[in-house]
């Protein structure tokens, strides 16, 4: 084989690799939005639990996917461990609104005395949020010691250390009063299927 034959076939093969890369190796459909079976950051790794479709209000929706490490049992779910809420929007849905039924479900979620301590990181949250238009994506991941890592987008708006904060806020999906119940058990998928 000649230098110029051999690299082109090298050059085919880290081609292939990098197409092959660059694509999830499963994702999961809800409404046409996918969400990736895994997601990965670094050192840390999160299996997606479940999709579903998500009731905001009365006549609207967006589609979530919820992600933790391998091996969590449902008891720890809300503990302080990695964890990661993926939400699209399916339909446009105001600033007003999305801070509404945020608060809504903190409030529902959090003792008065936990709420009223958590005011001035809603308030930064608050800042973070826009109306959303379909196709925008909100992700929140949660690392114990670092707190609750905000993107819109891809984009990084921010972080909010609180534990406070991440226990509401992952309770409107997942937790004692989530804002859509069941919503919560097709989140809660693959763990409901392990027992």
């Amino acid at each position: 084989m000649t230098v110029s034959m051999r690299t082109t076939v090298i050059g085919g093969m880290l081609a292939a690799l990098l197409i092959t890369a660059a694509q999830p190796a499963h994702a999961l459909q809800i409404s046409q939005e996918e969400f990736a079976d895994t997601f990965k950051d670094g050192e840390l790794e999160l299996v997606l639990m479940g999709a579903a479709l998500k009731r905001f209000q009365v006549l609207k929706a967006v589609a979530v996917g919820f992600y933790l490490e391998e091996g969590v049992e449902e008891d720890e779910i809300l503990t302080p461990i990695p964890k990661r809420v993926e939400i699209a929007y399916l339909q446009k849905i105001s600033r007003t609104e999305l801070m509404a039924e945020t608060t809504e479900g903190l409030r529902d979620n959090l003792s008065a005395d936990v709420f009223d301590g958590i005011q001035e990181d809603l308030k930064t949250f608050a800042g973070w949020m826009r109306d959303m238009e379909p196709g925008d994506r909100y992700a929140m991941t949660y690392r114990p010691g670092e707190g609750t890592e905000v993107r819109l987008n891809g984009v990084l708006q921010g972080t909010i250390a609180s534990d406070d904060f991440a226990l509401g806020f992952f309770s409107i999906y997942v937790g004692a009063k989530p804002a859509d119940p069941r919503a919560k058990g097709k989140l809660l998928g693959r763990l409901e299927f392990n027992k």
